[in-house]
């Protein structure tokens, strides 16, 4: 195992490195993605050695440096496509509730009609997960896990043992202690930052048309500088490679390289992305921040955040243009994705979501003004407010009168299409409210009269 640069369980990583899919293979040379092919081939590689039973491969790193770009390459990659009979990828994020990570398996392995919201109970879903699995060689990527919880694991493992020798577990986090969770030969993949050469490359690609800085040398000079800012962080090069690309003027980008952001010391915020958002017009400050009142990892239609968005009156038409609303919309959200702080998702190619960093800057900036519900209290300044637990919890809701915001927003659930509206009382008191959005509720579901008054 030494030889392919892995380690078994706590060891430790590589030398730093100068169903069928549904999704194009993506290689290490395409657009966006460099410096991670030797990654890829030892991760590769490594299914290919002889485990009793389930296999799993933890790829462990700090925000930022490419887990999940990683993960992708070996999902997408063609070999995967003839070693495995059945693939999935799920993303878990912070709250690991293994019902609907279950239920989010048992979507991509399933091909026939299934109805999961029947299934609501563990043991339900664990056995036809095990029944849909068996006899079967899969390959599971679980992105962005933080739960380090032993008990939590095995319960979630237990539905997987049916598949074949040679299955496997990618997990993606940065939380090292998950290796406690593992068997001793099961493999830790601490994944290292970019070489210089390719976090310039990476750069380069996002702020030159084609990636060609040979004509603006001056230009390099400066860049090459301000890579080396990036400390290899794939995120942070693209990300003030996108917001460089509009400027072309050297003194811009001296101004960037030498702005006192790079000094900002905090766990949770990237220097290059508080630029970035430094840079930002205001109108798009607006309309950034205010995402955070999604959870992390939740997946979006560009539609339904502009629809948001018009709503809370964030779209502006410039005096004398008649341009449609939603077509300005769509022209913020298309500026916000070219530079990088919303990515298209993994797994759902319609959907975007955000990286997990990218949303720590918004709820940095957002601070109590878009807050997520469960939170220990809810401050007077809060006016948007996301809501991912029991429609019941919203009982006394008229402590929260200034809300214009509240959302439902936590995808896979389905609850009673005929809730009884006396028991919300006070939830119909938010009458400031400009955005109520219940998407699980069902289309039969009839709004109160008085809920636009």
């Amino acid at each position: 195992m030494d030889a392919l640069g892995l380690s078994m369980r706590k060891g430790i990583g590589q030398k730093p490195s100068s169903q069928k899919t549904r999704t194009t293979a993506m290689l290490d040379d395409e657009y966006g993605i460099r410096g991670r092919n030797e990654d890829k081939e030892l991760i590769l590689r490594s299914f290919q050695t002889d485990c009793n039973g389930l296999g799993v491969i933890c790829i462990v790193g700090m925000g930022g440096i490419g887990k999940t770009t990683l993960a992708q390459l070996v999902y997408n990659d063609y070999r995967i496509m003839e070693w495995f009979d059945v693939k999935a990828w799920v993303h878990v994020s912070e709250e690991f509730d293994e019902t609907e990570i279950m239920k989010d398996i048992l979507k991509e392995v399933t091909t026939d009609s299934c109805n999961l919201e029947t299934l609501n109970v563990k043991n339900e879903l664990g056995f036809e997960l095990k029944k849909r699995l068996e006899g079967k060689k899969f390959i599971l990527i679980m992105d962005d896990v933080w739960n380090d919880n032993y008990c939590d694991w095995r319960i979630l493992c237990s539905s997987l043992q049916t598949g074949v020798q040679g299955s496997k577990v990618v997990i993606t986090t940065r939380n090292e202690s998950i290796s406690s969770m593992m068997d001793d030969q099961d493999i830790l993949y601490r994944l290292n930052e970019l070489s210089d050469d390719d976090c310039w490359l990476l750069f380069a690609e996002h702020a030159f048309d084609d990636g060609d800085s040979n004509n603006r040398l001056d230009l390099e000079t400066v860049g090459r500088k301000i890579v080396r800012k990036c400390k290899g962080l794939p995120l942070a090069a693209k990300t003030i490679g996108s917001l460089l690309c509009l400027k072309r003027d050297v003194d811009e980008w001296e101004r960037v390289l030498n702005n006192n952001m790079w000094d900002l010391v905090s766990d949770n915020i990237l220097p290059a992305l508080a630029l970035s958002y430094h840079y930002l017009p205001s109108h798009l400050k607006r309309c950034f921040a205010y995402c955070a009142v999604f959870p992390k990892g939740y997946k979006f239609l560009k539609d339904e955040l502009i629809r948001l968005w018009m709503a809370e009156g964030f779209l502006m038409q410039s005096k004398g243009c008649n341009k449609d609303i939603e077509l300005i919309g769509d022209e913020y959200f298309c500026e916000l994705v070219s530079r990088s702080f919303f990515q298209q998702s993994t797994c759902d190619m319609p959907f975007f979501v955000m990286h997990d960093l990218i949303h720590d800057l918004a709820n940095f900036i957002s601070g109590e003004f878009c807050l997520r519900f469960p939170s220990s209290a809810i401050p007077s300044r809060t006016r948007h407010l996301s809501h991912g637990s029991e429609y019941g919890e919203l009982e006394g809701m008229d402590g929260y009168l200034p809300l214009r915001t509240l959302l439902y927003v936590r995808p896979g659930r389905m609850y009673d299409s005929s809730p009884s509206w006396k028991k919300y009382g006070s939830f119909l008191l938010l009458n400031r409210l400009r955005v109520l959005s219940l998407p699980r509720w069902g289309c039969e579901t009839k709004l109160p009269d008085s809920i636009g008054n």
